[in-house]
């Protein structure tokens, strides 16, 4: 069985996949958390509009979850490593978190796949029900990722449901799949209409 190209690895996929999340990345950490946190006391842990999770759930529809998780953790690695919050926690700790963030829109995606067994998950032909189902992906994953996050912060041994984080994962998550998302239609119509 013959893969597609968007299957097989690709550096030229990778480098946008790279260029995507930290250029997102960088927008959060320089320009919405500065802001965010003049309105929004202890919002250290948490973006309200965290783009990085559109360029997850973007990745995964475009590249398949094999290929989306390994471009993701390269990619989430990378942007660590020159972003410079490798000393924030322990090696151990960061790889998970790296990790839980990474494979969080792959689960979900592999999860959605596996519900709906007749339905393709990607861009050919999008119709209604097709960004019903980007939606379904950001919001599982999301819950995914806050779930794992606080997993892996807290411990599994004092672990506890904490719906203010969580719901502020969501907020951030969605937030910053819908912002990139739209901003994406709007520029791809500027191409279309020029």
């Amino acid at each position: 069985m013959l893969k597609s190209d968007t299957e097989q690895f690709s550096f030229y996929n990778f480098t946008i996949v790279l260029v995507s999340f930290l250029t997102s990345y960088l927008l959060v950490a320089k320009v919405i958390a500065p802001i965010q946190s003049q309105y929004i006391s202890n919002s250290e842990l948490v973006s309200l509009l965290f783009l990085p999770h559109g360029v997850r759930v973007l990745a995964c529809v475009l590249y398949g979850p094999r290929l989306g998780a390994f471009y993701l953790f390269s990619a989430t690695l990378l942007t660590g490593f020159w972003v410079g919050n490798l000393s924030d926690y322990d090696p151990l700790t960061l790889t998970l978190l790296y990790a839980v963030g990474s494979l969080c829109v792959p689960i979900a995606f592999i999860f959605l796949q596996f519900i709906h067994k007749d339905t393709k998950i990607g861009l050919t032909m999008v119709k209604h029900n097709t960004i019903k189902t980007f939606v379904y992906l950001a919001l599982i994953s999301s819950i995914i990722n806050s779930i794992g996050h606080a997993l892996v912060l807290d411990g599994f041994s004092t672990f506890e449901v904490k719906p203010r984080i969580i719901l502020q994962f969501l907020t951030g998550d969605l937030l910053g799949t819908l912002v990139l998302f739209l901003c994406l239609r709007f520029v791809l119509n500027r191409i279309k209409l020029s």
